[in-house]
C-alpha cells in the first residue's frame, strides 16, 4: 500500500542550473469566465515577450509548466452549466486549449494532470486525459500527460538526481469544506488554509 504525501525528511536539493517552474490550474477554457486576454498575456510572458526586463528574463527561465486540473470547463459537470459556456463541446474545448498551448515556447515542458471539470472520472486517482477526447493536446510534442495526483521528477540528468514534485488538483478539498463544520462555518471556500491544516 502506498500512501501519497510529502516526505518530510527529503534533503534540500539544488539544481546545477537556474531554472524556474510555473504552476497553473483552473483555466476553464469553454467557460464565459475564462480569462482569455489574460491567458494570452501569460503566454507572452512565458515566451519572454511581456513585462519589464526583469519579468521577461524570469519568463525565459521557465523550463516546466504544470497545468494542474480543470484545463477546460467540461460538459455536464453541474446543472445549467451550458448557460455559462461559450464552447459547449468538450472536444472543441480541448482543441482551443491546444491551440493556445501551441503558442508556448517549444522548450517548455508542459505537464498536464486532470481535475474534476476535465473529461475523466471524478474518483481519484484520476487517469490521464483520454487521447480520443483531448487528442489535440496529445499531439503537442512538449506535453506530458499524468494522472491526478501524481509524483513527478523534473530536471533529472546524469549529474543531478532531479527534484520531486507532488501535484494534486485538490477536488477532495470541496468535500472537506462542505462536510467539516469548523471549515464551513469559518470561511469555507474562501479559507483553503483551513483545509490544508
Amino acid at each position: 500500500i502506498y500512501f501519497p504525501g510529502v516526505l518530510l525528511n527529503q534533503k534540500t536539493k539544488c539544481s546545477p542550473e537556474e531554472i524556474y517552474v510555473a504552476f497553473i490550474s483552473d483555466i476553464h477554457i469553454g467557460s464565459i469566465y475564462f480569462l482569455e486576454k489574460e491567458f494570452e498575456l501569460f503566454i507572452k510572458w512565458l515566451n519572454g515577450e511581456y513585462g519589464n526586463n526583469k519579468q521577461k528574463q524570469i519568463g525565459k527561465k521557465i523550463k516546466y509548466l504544470f497545468v494542474v486540473g480543470d484545463i477546460v470547463d467540461g460538459v455536464g459537470v453541474f446543472p445549467g452549466q451550458e448557460e455559462l459556456q461559450n464552447i459547449k463541446n468538450i472536444k472543441e474545448q480541448y482543441k482551443v486549449c491546444a491551440s493556445l498551448f501551441r503558442k508556448i515556447r517549444d522548450d517548455i515542458v508542459i505537464i498536464i494532470s486532470p481535475g474534476n471539470h476535465d473529461a475523466v472520472r471524478i474518483a481519484e486517482v484520476q487517469p490521464v486525459l483520454d487521447k480520443n477526447i483531448a487528442h489535440a493536446l496529445w499531439e503537442l510534442p512538449n506535453v506530458i500527460m499524468v494522472p491526478n495526483p501524481c509524483m513527478v521528477s523534473i530536471n533529472k540528468s546524469e549529474k543531478f538526481e532531479g527534484i520531486d514534485i507532488l501535484i494534486y488538483h485538490g477536488y477532495s478539498f470541496d468535500y472537506y469544506i462542505r462536510n467539516i463544520d469548523k471549515i464551513r462555518n469559518n470561511g469555507g471556500f474562501n479559507r483553503p488554509d483551513l483545509v490544508m491544516k
